[in-house]
């Protein structure tokens, strides 16, 4: 009994630690944040923070996870409740037009954020938003082969060139938005987003 209260109270701290660092990371970046900034934010020791990940890449690595994971899950919650590959594909901008003011306030698209931060600084941290960049290809290609067998295209589809397209539209705007303030940008580019897709349907 002792030690799976000990192990469950490691977890929570762990998860404590991560869930309150997340925002930090994401506005600050991984070379910005200090383990004193993480003290601060989290209200646990120096001490409490080793003791429960082995350095502040640990800590960064898991807080990106944990962003990532909120911001999929939500998105994913939308896609599946849709029973057409349109539909599916159209959950995309309107997910980003309901809740982009929560992610904004909180530092804008993790995986944009992390790939700038992380590309020449920290290998581990831009392999994983690259995995993370796959997992997201991963799914509108699925959603593309659904709409393929149910045969809801006008045209084959090039399936790079409209992954590129969709995730610029949305990454473009949420940049823009979050850099001037001006939410237009992107509900401008989530608008061609939705059109595009209406365009490409029968």
């Amino acid at each position: 009994m002792g030690k799976s209260k000990k192990f469950s109270d490691r977890e929570k701290t762990r998860a404590d630690i991560i869930q309150k660092s997340a925002i930090l990371f994401n506005k600050k970046g991984y070379l910005s944040t200090s383990i004193g900034d993480i003290e601060k934010c989290t209200g646990f020791s120096r001490g409490s923070i080793y003791g429960n990940f082995d350095s502040k890449e640990e800590v960064a690595l898991e807080a990106f996870r944990y962003n990532f994971r909120q911001m999929f899950s939500g998105i994913k919650a939308m896609v599946d409740v849709a029973t057409t590959a349109k539909d599916k594909l159209l959950a995309y901008p309107r997910y980003h037009r309901q809740h982009h003011p929560y992610y904004i306030n909180r530092g804008g698209c993790v995986v944009l954020n992390t790939s700038v931060d992380a590309d020449d600084t920290n290998p581990a941290l831009s392999a994983k938003a690259v995995q993370y960049i796959g997992v997201w290809e991963k799914s509108i290609n699925y959603i593309l082969d659904l709409g393929e067998t149910q045969n809801e295209w006008k045209a084959p589809i090039n399936r790079k060139a409209f992954f590129a397209r969709f995730v610029g539209l949305i990454q473009g705007g949420i940049f823009l938005t979050k850099t001037t303030s001006d939410d237009e940008y992107l509900l401008g580019n989530l608008a061609l987003l939705e059109e595009y897709i209406e365009d490409m349907s029968k």
